[in-house]
């Protein structure tokens, strides 16, 4: 997450722009699931942090229906090129359905303390993945689990 929060302000203009333009984007499950990441992320972000700091950071937006709009975008909008962000559904991406039941359950039960943490991982990245292969089951709880201890 760390990396992502780093560039997101960056592509923020320019996601609004490929939106207005009707460039970049996802449809499908990976554009559902950046909805309810976007919704289910900022409904944490706007439990845990004060208004005061979501004010100094600029990326909670002015409010937490703006803040889902802003991260939304990063989500289903190519990131330019050389940048990555954590979660990112486009260029076809599949769900794993395993991954994305660990990132909604993560995210209903973290902590603000973690959550907040500059050293937070979540499990949300393993859940857009490109290419063929299984669901990732066992990746996704090894990964749970590593961040627990």
């Amino acid at each position: 997450m760390q990396q992502s929060r780093m560039v997101v302000l960056g592509v923020i203009l320019a996601a609004g722009l490929a939106s207005a333009c009707g460039g970049g984007g996802s449809g499908g499950e990976g554009a559902t699931f950046c909805q309810k990441w976007a919704d289910a992320f900022c409904q944490k972000a706007y439990a845990c942090t004060t208004a005061a700091d979501r004010g100094t950071n600029g990326l909670y937006g002015n409010s937490q229906a703006q803040c889902a709009q802003i991260w939304n975008a990063t989500c289903i909008t190519t990131p330019p090129d050389g940048e990555i962000f954590d979660i990112n559904c486009t260029g076809g991406a599949h769900v794993n359905s395993a991954a994305e039941t660990a990132c909604f359950n993560e995210l209903s039960t973290i902590t603000c303390d973690t959550f907040t943490s500059p050293d937070y991982v979540s499990v949300c990245d393993q859940v857009c993945t490109t290419g063929g292969g299984t669901d990732g089951a066992a990746a996704v709880a090894d990964d749970t689990t590593a961040q627990k201890q």
